[in-house]
């Protein structure tokens, strides 16, 4: 409209019209406009060139058919004597060729027992390079795995093997016992296999010997079935956010395009290392690791499970280059008795301060450090502390020795990746996605601390996601006058907000969310012919349905509501924004804001959800279980915060007027259905609970009170995990959790 006053009614030049623009622009604030794109257009175009990358190799491998079992035989016939899989609990390696041959004895094996193409098999066991190679050879013959926690036990269990309709059961020896407690349950038709040390006496009757099985099983290539890339390959099982887990369904292009936006999108190689601590029923440890050997010929070690103690040492044993991890925790703390500088690295299932790791380098001759890591983290991150970038970037004024003795200066560590030569202690867990050295070639104005992701403010309705505003206490989406729903506005940056920020020694400084940006809930555009905005939904389409929301971005479209997915937006939206930090876990009940360059922040879980020792908790299903157990007395399950410790420990507030409560037996009916991450750390009993009008709980006084003793009147208990058995809460005790001094 400018254009055309100055030009045609005014009858300026052109000379004269485009700096009259710049100036009226500028004039009205636009500079703000000019300063966020320089800001953010490296990261932008970044991103974009990713996302399109993958977008044409996806399109290809639809028009060939290919699926992901012809894509490893692909780099099986680059790579075949490559070491492909190393499992670091026993040091056992495994070529491309090796992993080829036990898929197809798998495959083998299961069509001589009559599996056909469209079965599923579930598979529960803990980390190992058979895991890779089962449900590889499985894809094979286009029967489908079903990828079970091996940490659930009892009615969880049964659950998960009944709603995929398994007709087998895959498990490792180490599970005997769970799979004895519910194998009535299962039904005779299912047939059950066991892998590793066997024993006829520990296992179910009619369990047979997977491991003798298949050494007796050809190794040839079966005949493929008839399958393509948007067919199913495996289920994985979302957390039980909401109830009792739903199986997410994993097709091939899903598979793919995960695993190669991270791929792409941190520059990584075929040469490089990558170090693999999470367990493979999850879509970060199977897909966004295990991905990058069966796709690009990556080498993978896998370890049963993450250790602060083991971390360096194994990176060096393996020379690994890659990391990935959802509990790579960071934290600069001064050692009290000399100069050096700690970085920390602790497990979200280990707790604060029960591991020690050893001062001296493991070995003083590795090449490098870890140069690239990437994970997720769900709450506000450490000012200095949000990823090792910043870190090693802007470090304490301490000095840092090399592995060959040679000091380093502040601000040096970054370039000469030697992160390994610090000294290690175990701290706080603040579980965070970081990247080491080389940043995975992410700009650098994506490396913004504390924020778990970005969306392009310059062309934000290219990427195929959104910030919506929604009741924080609901997580209803707020939509305006014409139905469609709002965007959130974006805050300011929080490093402007806050310029002159203490750097911690000894304590962790976070960045608290106090700049002002709208609360919101991502969304995910779906446009189920682009194979990049799809939406495969669940096994059950009654919890599909829950997840799509109608006219987000307009009128009459259709949208994905970040939920419980293990992987829900990186697979659903596909937007390299999550490349930055990794979001894997912005689910439903998660609140984010926004800054003005487009950095979302995580700033509460709310509804009936939280997040604890790494895992998604159901507060209806705690619920539920804790109340079968005490005789059907009202019980309320909530998530309370502790300073120091990641999400919230769960509370249960149990309604108890007689004090007929017997905690020794409770304590031990509970470890028997509940998974550890799920059992209450405090409780609290009252004479009644509180309710709505609608008999819902209140739970929002509760969450307020926590379990402070000085808050509380009624009788409050710790749940001891060195002692087994629940203690009473004292203000010493309570003193003593917040200090950290008591094991969470």
């Amino acid at each position: 409209v400018l254009l055309f006053v100055l030009r045609l009614l005014v009858g300026l030049p052109w000379f004269q019209v485009l700096p009259a623009i710049l100036i009226f622009y500028l004039g009205s604030g636009g500079w703000r406009f000019l300063h966020i794109f320089a800001k953010t257009i490296g990261r932008d175009l970044h991103a974009a060139f990713v996302l399109l990358r993958v977008k044409l190799n996806v399109r290809r491998h639809l028009r060939e058919k290919n699926t992901i079992p012809k894509i490893f035989a692909e780099t099986v016939r680059r790579h075949g004597d490559k070491t492909a899989l190393i499992f670091e609990g026993t040091g056992e390696r495994w070529t491309f060729r090796q992993l080829d041959e036990y898929s197809n004895r798998v495959a083998n094996l299961l069509l001589g027992r009559g599996f056909k193409d469209g079965d599923v098999v579930a598979l529960f066991m803990e980390n190992r390079s058979q895991y890779v190679g089962l449900w590889l050879g499985m894809a094979k013959i286009g029967v489908e795995a079903a990828l079970i926690n091996f940490n659930l036990r009892l009615e969880a269990l049964v659950h998960c093997v009944t709603i995929s309709n398994a007709k087998a059961v895959m498990f490792g020896s180490e599970l005997n016992d769970a799979v004895c407690e519910v194998h009535s349950s299962m039904g005779k038709a299912v047939q059950m296999f066991c892998s590793g040390d066997w024993d006829p006496k520990r296992v179910p009757q009619g369990t047979e010997n997977l491991d003798s099985l298949l050494n007796a099983a050809p190794s040839h290539l079966p005949p493929p079935p008839q399958r393509c890339f948007t067919d199913r390959l495996f289920y994985i099982y979302t957390s039980g956010t909401t109830g009792m887990p739903k199986a997410a369904i994993v097709v091939h292009s899903r598979y793919y395009r995960m695993a190669a936006l991270v791929y792409y999108g941190f520059r990584m190689t075929s040469d490089d290392v990558l170090y693999d601590c999470l367990p493979l029923y999850h879509s970060a440890g199977n897909i966004v690791g295990v991905g990058q050997c069966i796709i690009h010929g990556m080498t993978v070690v896998i370890r049963k499970k993450f250790s602060a103690s083991r971390f360096w040492d194994d990176c060096v044993k393996y020379s690994c280059t890659v990391g990935v991890t959802l509990a790579l925790n960071i934290r600069w703390e001064s050692d009290r008795t000399s100069e050096s500088v700690a970085l920390v690295l602790l497990d979200c299932a280990v707790h604060r301060g029960d591991l020690q790791v050893p001062s001296e380098p493991a070995r003083s001759g590795h090449r490098e450090a870890t140069p690239c890591a990437y994970g997720a983290w769900q709450r506000p991150a450490p000012v200095h502390m949000g990823g090792v970038y910043e870190a090693l970037q802007h470090p304490p004024d301490r000095r840092v020795l090399r592995s060959d003795g040679v000091q380093l200066q502040p601000g040096q560590l970054r370039q000469q990746g030697e992160a390994e030569s610090a000294q290690l202690r175990v701290a706080s867990a603040v579980r965070a996605g970081v990247l080491l050295k080389r940043c995975g070639g992410v700009a650098p104005s994506a490396r913004q601390v504390g924020a778990c992701g970005f969306n392009s403010q310059i062309l934000p309705y290219i990427y195929p996601i959104r910030l919506v505003r929604v009741d924080e206490e609901t997580m209803e989406l707020i939509r305006g006058p014409d139905g469609v729903c709002i965007p959130c506005k974006p805050g300011e940056s929080p490093l402007t907000a806050q310029p002159s920020l203490p750097r911690p020694k000894l304590q962790l400084c976070f960045l608290q969310p106090h700049f002002p940006g709208e609360p919101g809930q991502l969304v995910g555009r779906i446009i189920q012919n682009d194979p990049l905005r799809r939406f495969d939904g669940y096994v059950n389409q009654s919890a599909t349905s829950k997840k799509i929301a109608h006219s987000v971005f307009k009128k009459g479209d259709s949208a994905y509501l970040s939920g419980e997915s293990p992987a829900c937006c990186i697979s659903r939206a596909s937007s390299v924004f999550l490349l930055a930090k990794m979001l894997h876990h912005a689910c439903a009940g998660d609140v984010l804001i926004m800054d003005e360059y487009g950095h979302m922040y995580f700033k509460d879980r709310t509804g009936d959800t939280y997040r604890w020792k790494g895992e998604n908790v159901s507060t209806t299903e705690v619920e539920g279980t804790l109340s079968r157990l005490l005789d059907m007395k009202d019980v309320v399950v909530y998530g309370v915060e502790v300073p120091g410790a990641e999400g919230k420990a769960g509370m249960a507030a149990i309604a108890d007027p007689a004090h007929a409560t017997d905690l020794e037996q409770f304590v031990k009916d509970m470890e028997k259905v509940l998974p550890p991450y799920a059992r209450p750390v405090f409780l609290r009993f009252l004479p009644e609970v509180n309710k709505t009008g609608t008999f819902k709980f209140q739970k929002t006084e509760l969450r307020r009170e926590g379990f402070n003793p000085s808050n509380v009147s009624d009788r409050l208990y710790f749940l001891d995990s060195s002692r087994g058995r629940y203690i009473p809460v004292e203000e010493e005790l309570y003193q003593s959790v917040l200090s950290g001094k008591h094991k969470l």
